[in-house]
């Protein structure tokens, strides 16, 4: 499933972009993505982010994020390309 451009840009205005980069956008509707961040400050205790529906649920490891994603059955991240 493809995310309109204008889609992406709306996701991206409700991210903490200062300090986190988007690694992953993971699509489950026409307008409800799960996205994936990694921080850009190296020695933050949680390195990862995972955003759905205006909830942010933080990470040690990127394993421990593509579990939380797959236990919640959404689009696996090793499937997706990055954008």
């Amino acid at each position: 499933m493809e995310l309109s451009k204008a889609y992406q840009q709306q996701l991206k205005k409700g991210l903490d972009l200062v300090n986190f980069d988007v690694f992953r956008i993971l699509p489950q509707k026409p307008n409800v993505a799960a996205v994936i961040l990694r921080s850009k400050q190296p020695d933050r205790d949680c390195l990862w982010c995972v955003q759905h529906l205006g909830n942010g649920h933080y990470f040690n490891t990127y394993a421990q994020a593509l579990d939380y994603c797959k236990n919640r059955r959404w689009n696996h991240p090793a499937t997706q390309k990055n954008r």
